[in-house]
């Protein structure tokens, strides 16, 4: 095919075979360009790199390395491409920028947002509209990003999609199976917020924390299972909940502390009036199955201490089954 670009370096069986419009690309490899490269100053290396490159993907200025990389053209420029099939399928229009993208079929369908970088086989796979993301470990933000400050860090990490802003994202299976549309949240342990987190300001650590998500904002959980199976409607903000399987079916008040072994198990679920309580011991509050514990501000301290929970305020209960 004819080459109507200028200053183009072509090396290959059938690279540019169909000719090269662009000028000062550099097209290496069998196969590589072989439908023609339109934008200019790339870098291109690979058995059919950017082979099937379409009319109207003017990327420039971009490096494409790897069998099958940036197989239909990319848009955009200043990326960096590496990787089997990595960008393989860049759709027409997402012009994103200054995007590094490194693994098996990362970035498959292209990036609209700016300044992201991907690391890790399948990462970003259905690419990011949102900006200054970094998306590491594989399947990482398989589904896309359209929320931009964001990290995530993590085999499976945010796999649905994160639409939130400013989250930090780590451990594997963090946001498998819902999307985290919340922001300003620290998620981090082995399906930690699992079924993603709608709310913001929230701080999960640990294996199973916050697991079906957190209704409520600025919440912290620690500890493996904390909060773990959060009933819906739960809007509790601002408590602090503390130990295995602590808090575990959620919290409806505000600025409790619940610290222990199963501590408030069955949720401090009494409403919006079971605030300001401070819950210590293994399984203290822990058997509320029915939300009868709809009081505020008591100090409950023991193993099992208030075990059925508290509907009256301003109490102190401590020592083993004390209040049971």
């Amino acid at each position: 095919g004819p080459i109507s670009g200028s200053k183009n370096t072509i090396l290959g069986s059938n690279a540019g075979e169909f000719g090269v419009s662009g000028s000062c690309n550099s097209i290496i490899g069998v196969g590589a360009g072989y439908h023609g490269v339109y934008g200019s100053e790339n870098f291109i290396a690979g058995t059919c790199a950017g082979g099937n490159w379409q009319s109207g993907m003017t990327g420039a200025s971009t490096t494409i390395i790897g069998t099958f990389a940036g197989y239909c053209g990319v848009c955009g420029s200043d990326n960096t491409l590496i990787g089997t099939y990595v960008g393989g399928n860049w759709q027409s229009g997402r012009a994103g920028s200054y995007n590094t993208i490194l693994g098996y079929y990362a970035g498959y369908c292209g990036n609209s947002g700016n300044s992201n970088s991907l690391l890790g086989t399948n990462a970003g796979f259905c690419g990011v509209s949102g900006s200054a993301n970094s998306i590491i470990g594989y399947g990482a933000g398989t589904c896309g990003s359209s929320g931009s400050n964001n990290s995530i860090i993590g085999t499976y990490a945010g796999y649905c999609g994160v639409s939130g802003n400013d989250n930090f994202i780590a451990g594997s299976c963090v946001g498998w199976s819902g999307t985290v549309s919340g922001s300003n949240n620290s998620i981090i342990g082995y399906k930690a917020g699992h079924y993603g987190i709608c709310t913001s300001n929230n701080t999960i650590l640990g294996s199973y924390a916050g697991y079906c998500g957190v209704c409520g904002n600025d919440n912290f959980l620690g500890g493996t299972c904390a909060g773990g199976n959060w009933q819906s409607g739960r809007t509790g903000t601002d408590n602090t909940l503390l130990g295995y399987r602590a808090g575990y079916c959620g919290v409806c008040g505000l600025a409790n502390v619940i610290v222990g072994y199963g501590a408030g198990m069955c949720g401090v679920a009494g409403g919006a009036l079971c605030s300001g309580n401070i819950i210590i011991g293994t399984n203290a509050w822990g058997n509320d199955t029915t939300g009868f514990g709809t009081g505020g501000g008591n100090v409950v301290l023991g193993v099992c201490a208030g075990y059925c929970g508290i509907s009256g305020s301003c109490n102190s209960i401590m020592g083993f089954c004390a209040g049971y």
